[in-house]
């Protein structure tokens, strides 16, 4: 059901922001049982054809610990949604299954640092020294870095610092209505 679901609320999602601000964009996070669908791409290609959503104003969040399901699968559909224009980018990054190898087989548009490492950089001085290295990974390969979980001013601060300038959390905002 996760796959109907998902979609119906992609859908929704994509009619409700196609009026916003043009710089707007949407992320929309897809479930690894999705990744095992061989029409994903096709499934969303034709949500934007029917809410007439911009392609390049939607972002595709795939979660690392899903790419170990089947990734020549996932190869195929990211490159798909790619070549729309739709941006990828891989969530929480650096926990479960890290592998350096899906940065180099996947064209990934953004890599977002799980919540975990940067909550506790400030008392984690591990999670920091994690947090930096991908914020320089990143760096180092031309690829936006977003750090999630940012709940306080310290925390904006010390990323800054690491090169980390794209960040998400109730620091930010909490979630809002549509309206």
């Amino acid at each position: 059901m996760i796959g109907d679901l998902s979609m119906s609320i992609i859908r929704k999602a994509m009619f409700e922001a196609k009026s916003w601000d043009p710089r707007l964009t949407i992320s929309v996070n897809i479930s690894p049982v999705q990744l095992k669908d061989p029409w994903l791409a096709q499934k969303i290609v034709k949500l934007l054809v029917e809410t007439g959503f911009p392609a390049n104003r939607l972002e595709v969040e795939i979660t690392e610990s899903s790419l170990f399901k089947n990734l020549s699968l996932a190869q195929s559909i990211v490159g798909s949604l790619k070549n729309q224009g739709i941006r990828i980018a891989l969530d929480d990054f650096g926990t479960g299954y890290s592998s350096l190898a899906h940065l180099r087989a996947l064209p990934f548009d953004r890599i977002k640092i799980d919540r975990s490492f940067v909550s506790t950089m400030n008392e984690n001085p591990e999670s920091s020294a994690i947090v930096s290295a991908i914020a320089g990974l990143g760096a180092s390969l031309g690829v936006s870095i977003t750090a999630e979980g940012i709940e306080d001013e310290g925390l904006v601060s010390k990323l800054r610092d690491l090169g980390c300038s794209k960040g998400q959390g109730w620091f930010y905002g909490q979630p809002l209505s549509i309206d």
